[in-house]
């Protein structure tokens, strides 16, 4: 009898413990606090009331900063980050979404990882980038900088595997693709192709006129820069370029936008820049100007010298005369004017001319010119006899 009294009461008291106790070891091995409830299979701990706090003290408040999970059952916020830190449970890792982790500073979203693998920063809104940063209405976007010891690195690079890929691409609102680079230093490449030029992408496309006297107007210079202006004041980084004292060559873009406006762009800063590429359509097509005009001098030429070449003056040819002695030819057919040979031919800076006007020829004049064209003297006022 004393048995059957001794085994109600035990478990009487098992019943007590349990409803009051807040630690709970179930058969199965689950262990569950602040709850009667087992944990969710296959879950073996579960914790239900306040926050889980990690701290190295025996009182959490005076560590300052101790690791933090805070207990919800819905998805969280940037306000009340699931993983945080005691005091400063507005900085940590939630769960906005299905599938999205992200990072909250001081109750403010800074990034957000989606199941993509494509990372947000400063945005929620997915374009499709592995990353987006949106750096909002700020000055400056992204930075990348790197201390080396040693020379030849990079701060950051870019590669891609296709070949109709884009290194890099900017984008202003609706109006296309916009590529801009702003820089005081130089370009080095093995090439330069500029779509621009397909024919698909034109319209209105009208000849080059005038090209020559355009070409002739420009005035190309050597200068160097201006130090105050070249060297940004306001700049204090690091990597500051220097100031690069080389003199250079080029042209004033004031100057040509006179001339070649399509050539030349100011920025938003008022500053002008050429298009120095672009100078080349105006180049060729001056050089083929050019070239008309040398063409019709070396014809009006050879007409002119014909009576050399051809040996077709009345009596040259019958009495065997050589269109090397001026004065036969001369007196063969005094009537006709001659410009013979210059001597020495070719010369550096001085060479004698040999010509003769007939007396029905006036107003006539020797024009000079070098080898490329170019205008060089004009002869006139000669008398109407053999001038050397």
């Amino acid at each position: 009898m004393k048995k059957n009294k001794i085994i109600p009461i035990l478990v009487f008291m098992l019943i007590s413990l349990a409803v009051n106790a807040q630690v709970n070891v179930f058969p199965t091995g689950q262990v569950s606090f602040g709850t009667l409830l087992p944990p969710a299979w296959p879950c073996s701990f579960q914790f239900m009331g306040g926050g889980t706090v990690f701290s190295a003290t025996p009182v959490p408040l005076a560590t300052g900063s101790s690791p933090y999970i805070r207990p919800q059952s819905t998805f969280s916020t940037s306000g009340n980050p699931d993983y945080t830190w005691y005091f400063d449970d507005w900085t940590g890792m939630f769960h906005p979404a299905q599938n999205t982790i992200a990072f909250s500073n001081g109750g403010t979203e800074s990034m957000r990882i989606l199941n993509t693998s494509h990372i947000l920063m400063g945005t929620l809104f997915d374009a499709g980038y592995q990353l987006n940063v949106d750096g909002g209405n700020k000055n400056n976007g992204i930075n990348c900088s790197v201390e080396q010891t040693t020379d030849y690195g990079f701060a950051m690079t870019s590669s891609v595997t296709r070949p109709l890929s884009k290194i890099f691409g900017g984008f202003l609102s609706s109006s296309g693709e916009v590529f801009n680079i702003y820089g005081t230093g130089d370009v080095w490449c093995l090439g330069a192709y500029t779509q621009g030029s397909d024919i698909s992408l034109k319209e209105n496309i009208k000849p080059i006129n005038n090209a020559l006297s355009k070409v002739l107007s420009l005035q190309g210079c050597n200068y160097n820069f201006k130090k105050e202006v070249y060297e940004n004041k306001n700049d204090t980084s690091s990597n500051k370029p220097n100031y690069n004292n080389k003199t250079q060559i080029g042209l004033i873009a004031q100057d040509v936008e006179k001339i070649v406006p399509e050539v030349v762009s100011t920025n938003e800063k008022g500053l002008k820049g050429i298009a120095y590429p672009n100078l080349v359509p105006l180049l060729i097509e001056a050089i083929k100007e050019q070239n008309v005009q040398i063409e019709k001098l070396k014809s009006d030429l050879d007409q002119c010298c014909t009576v050399m070449n051809t040996s077709n003056i009345n009596g040259i040819n019958n009495n065997k005369i050589s269109s090397s002695d001026p004065d036969k030819v001369i007196a063969a057919n005094p009537n006709s004017s001659y410009l013979f040979q210059n001597t020495p031919n070719p010369f550096n800076q001085k060479t004698i001319i040999t010509y003769y006007i007939a007396g029905n020829n006036n107003n006539t004049k020797i024009l000079v010119f070098d080898m490329q064209g170019q205008f060089i003297k004009d002869l006139h006022n000669l008398q109407k006899n053999v001038f050397t």
